[in-house]
């Protein structure tokens, strides 16, 4: 058995699930269990939202490390269910290095959504969210129209090596700013419905969450980490829609 091979690729599973949005005790508990069912007693894995360390000790090599830097994170949970299940799976089968290999290129190779379908999501996410809010059937009607034009900005923008705080920011100010047009056209009438739910497509809610699991798990720092990113996150998008406000108003 290539100990160092298996460590890599259960290392790549664990990051994948990371850069996914995964909870810190699942991708630990995970490449724990891959690895132990191949006859490694000595495991020890550690994560945080930028960094996963595992190592294992074999009487073949000795002590093995394997560390991977987080660079890329986002809320992918169809990703996460298809590597969670890959790791059940060779945790009960113990297949062959190659065989994983395999798993892992396919899993990797699953598309996202097309994007005119994401726009789509978009778009009903910010309509639904204008009714339940309150909103009338205009308010959210507009609201659809600049949840769709979000998208369309912030996947252009995403598109440059530019970090999530400076999206949010962006994204709070187009939302705002659409839906104050929208308000001085006649084609909404309550501009802070409109607002408020186009940016509940941007809102981390799954970040908070798994947060709080991970902090209520004993993940101190992981889950603090997650949480401060999450609300980093809110900061931004407030801020760009508070700039996007003042400056309308001086106008």
């Amino acid at each position: 058995m290539d100990y160092a091979k298996l460590l890599d690729l259960v290392t790549e599973i664990g990051e994948g699930m990371l850069e996914n949005g995964a909870e810190i005790y699942r991708v630990e508990e995970s490449l724990q269990r891959m690895l132990e069912a191949y006859g490694i007693r000595e495991v020890e894995s550690f994560a945080v939202q930028t960094a996963i360390i595992v190592t294992i000790v074999t009487p073949q090599t000795g002590p093995v490390t394997r560390l991977r830097r987080i660079r890329s994170r986002g809320t992918n949970l169809d990703m996460v269910d298809q590597l969670n299940g890959l790791s059940r799976k060779i945790c009960a089968s113990r297949p062959s290095l190659e065989t994983i290999r395999g798993w892992v290129d396919q899993a990797n190779a699953r598309k996202p959504y097309p994007f005119p379908v994401q726009v789509l999501a978009y778009s009903l996410v910010a309509f639904s969210f204008a009714l339940l809010f309150g909103g009338t059937g205009q308010d959210a009607l507009c609201a659809a129209a600049v949840g769709a034009l979000l998208k369309i900005v912030c996947a252009s923008v995403e598109r440059f090596p530019v970090n999530g705080f400076f999206v949010n920011l962006l994204g709070g100010a187009v939302a705002a700013a659409l839906s104050l047009a929208a308000v001085r056209l006649g084609l909404a009438i309550q501009m802070d419905k409109v607002v408020i739910s186009v940016l509940m497509n941007m809102v981390p809610g799954v970040a908070i969450t798994n947060s709080m699991r991970d902090i209520m798990a004993g993940d101190l720092m992981a889950g603090q980490t997650k949480l401060t990113e999450a609300l980093f996150a809110a900061v931004a998008m407030a801020a760009g829609s508070g700039m996007a406000l003042s400056l309308a108003i001086r106008l």
